[in-house]
């Protein structure tokens, strides 16, 4: 119990502070589009310029710019601070990015609450990953999540994942 609920408060703060890790993460946003992906290791090495076109099937390609906007653009849940969107900022032009994660595939979340990193982990090794129990497309109601598993769910484009916590 005590183990769920640990789970539950770190995932959400991690995901919670994503807003703030993007923005640390690069200062030029108007290199990339909707729809593209921005890879894990540009967030990790304040990349000023994350390149275009990241290949969204690629295993580090973990953020997917949502909405793209001028510097006075708020995500699409109408927050840009606390918001469940990341985002990158540059003064003059706003992306909103939501994980792209993969179904089945584990990942591991490190770092601090300001500045987590996600990377592709073996769903079968020694360290604890979060595994995606279940990625839906097209939607973002929470009550498809199975029980036991942490709903995290984006309205614009609709994403749902439905996380689990395995320890090896």
């Amino acid at each position: 119990m005590v183990g769920s609920i640990l789970f539950t408060f770190g995932v959400l703060g991690v995901f919670g502070h994503l807003g703030w890790a993007a923005f640390q993460a690069g200062r030029s946003a108007r290199s990339a589009n909707v729809g593209q992906c921005i890879a894990e290791s540009n967030m990790r090495e304040n990349n000023s310029t994350p390149a275009p076109g990241q290949d969204c099937d690629k295993p580090d390609s973990i953020f997917e710019v949502a909405a793209k906007g001028d510097g006075s653009a708020l995500c699409p849940d109408g927050k840009r601070q606390d918001s469940l969107y990341a985002y990158l900022f540059d003064g003059t032009t706003t992306l909103c990015l939501m994980l792209n994660l993969k179904q089945g595939h584990c990942y591991t979340a490190s770092g601090t609450a300001e500045n987590p990193q996600f990377d592709a982990a073996d769903c079968n090794g020694s360290a604890t990953v979060i595994r995606v129990a279940k990625r839906v497309d097209g939607s973002a109601d929470v009550a498809l999540c199975p029980a036991g598993t942490k709903p995290i769910s984006y309205p614009t484009p609709a994403r749902l994942y439905c996380l689990e916590r395995l320890e090896n």
